[in-house]
């Protein structure tokens, strides 16, 4: 059965707009404060959050409208940089403690939100479409072995028309296992397409905890995993042929420890995975920490730790994460600073030399055990954070905070888009002001650019250089950009100097 939304012109919920005159400088923003249009007490908006590009999608598991606990999600939708709640999504067959909105994702114009108690906690997910400005339930997916218990559902990805759900406490290898599941999508219907299980399942792994997914690549957090049941955690990576998938490698941490809860949040992006490990003690008690793997040579190797600069026991920072193009935001729900519990986020960066701390990011209204930080989403520029127990609207009736941040020079990128500068070389941010063909200047190659100085050339990056904008006589100039401006330069010379004998 299908059923539609369809959105209003007018506001449902309640904005906090942002003042263009807001300097972003080297931290984030807060451009907007999201609240439900039907705020309740204990309905945990912010429990989950997803966000494409102007859509942003809020999870409260515990809403009542449709069933005590049955569970909604909310749409904000910007425009000209004012967001406004356009449906509120509830599942067809909504009943008491389904928890609709407990996991939710977004790919396009799909959004996937899962209900992992519902059928006696066996679970249920359910895919909605977007078509202008409804949108449509189009599938139920259920586990083919479905039993009570399992919650599947509990974790869900989506990227483009393939689906990936775990479902945390199956249990074919023993109590709690876990298992995951990819789904195709072909047109209205939604098959399963294969069963993700680790190697080396063992029981109380809980595999399924956390998922993620980048086209042909799956990643599956097992925060449970680990000798003799202690909870080190791992993450599994397993790679698809088109028809199956097979697991390509397990991933733990060089300084792995009992109870790091290790895999209990996990992303990827640009075949660079990020796990999460909120337990992690090695700079305060269960602080913790988040974890970057990459692809070296034939196998996986940890790239970098990350931690907070000022971290304090019991942050639990690396609780939810969320990865894209470079950046990283990271939350830490328990952390102290605008708080008790009030909660925060930490955005990091990646650029020529490595991955920098950038910004630590609370609520202006942040209050005592908000748990800002709970859940976290990330797309271009823009951050979405929540806090399911902020209580400014109801008592635990939950926010959800939009933030802007800017890439500076030498930062990754994708696109000049993402640039505070608007100029992406080669993977990194460079200075606005290297144009190419400037009609003040004489020609000069597509690939080398021309700056409105003398003191800088753009050009491509090579070995020793990440962004493409150079000082001349600096030690970091690209040997290729370089010799384009020297062969300039000598062509002027001659020139003129040909202008002067003439004369």
């Amino acid at each position: 059965m299908k059923r539609s939304v369809t959105l209003s012109s007018l506001s449902l919920g309640m904005i906090l707009l942002f003042s263009p005159n807001t300097a972003l400088a080297e931290g984030a923003a807060e451009q907007s404060k999201l609240i439900a249009g039907d705020p309740n007490a204990d309905d945990r908006f912010g429990s989950s959050v997803a966000l494409a590009s102007d859509i942003a999608l809020v999870g409260s598991p515990l809403d009542d409208e449709r069933a005590t606990d049955a569970g909604a999600v909310y749409v904000f939708r910007r425009i000209n940089e004012k967001w406004t709640q356009q449906a509120k999504l509830t599942a067809s067959d909504a009943y008491i403690g389904d928890r609709f909105g407990r996991s939710i994702a977004i790919s396009g114009n799909l959004a996937l939100i899962g209900a992992p108690l519902k059928n006696d906690g066996a679970g249920v997910v359910y895919l909605f479409e977007r078509t202008n400005t409804v949108w449509t339930e189009k599938a139920r997916i259920a586990a083919s072995d479905a039993r009570a218990g399992h919650e599947f559902g509990i974790s869900v990805a989506i990227d483009r028309d393939t689906i990936l759900i775990g479902a945390t406490f199956h249990n074919h290898a023993g109590d709690d296992t876990g298992m995951a599941y990819v789904f195709v999508r072909e047109d209205d219907t939604v098959l399963e397409q294969s069963r993700l299980m680790a190697e080396d399942a063992t029981a109380e792994s809980e595999f399924g905890r956390s998922v993620a997914i980048e086209g042909r690549l799956a990643l599956v957090g097992a925060p449970g995993s680990g000798e003799n049941r202690t909870m080190a955690g791992s993450a599994y990576l397993f790679e698809s042929d088109g028809d199956s998938w097979r697991q390509v490698a397990k991933l733990t941490p060089e300084d792995s420890e009992a109870g790091n809860d290790f895999g209990y949040a996990v992303a990827i992006d640009q075949r660079t995975a990020l796990v999460g490990s909120f337990h992690d003690s090695q700079e305060k008690p269960s602080a913790g920490a988040a974890y970057l793997f990459a692809e070296g040579g034939s196998k996986w190797v940890q790239q970098d730790k990350l931690v907070v600069r000022d971290a304090k026991a019991d942050d639990h920072f690396g609780y939810a994460l969320s990865l894209r193009a470079g950046a990283a935001v990271i939350g830490a729900q328990l952390n102290d600073h605008m708080g008790d519990s009030a909660g925060a986020a930490f955005l990091f960066v990646k650029n020529r030399e490595g991955w920098q701390e950038r910004s630590r990011i609370t609520a202006d209204d942040g209050s005592d055990f908000d748990n800002l930080g709970g859940s976290v989403a990330i797309d271009e520029n823009t951050l979405l954070i929540g806090a399911h127990l902020h209580s400014s609207a109801a008592n635990g009736a939950g926010a959800a905070y939009v933030y802007l941040f800017e890439r500076l020079e030498g930062d990754a990128c994708e696109s000049s888009q993402q640039c505070a500068q608007g100029l992406c070389v080669n993977g990194y941010c460079c200075r606005r002001n290297c144009q190419e063909n400037d009609a003040s200047w004489p020609t000069v190659p597509e690939d080398a650019g021309r700056s409105e100085s003398d003191a800088e050339v753009c050009a491509p990056a090579d070995e020793n250089n990440g962004c493409g904008c150079h000082l001349i006589g600096s030690s970091s100039i690209s040997r290729t950009g370089a010799w384009y401006f020297i062969a300039l330069m000598v062509v002027i010379a001659i020139s003129r100097l040909r202008r002067k004998l003439t004369i």
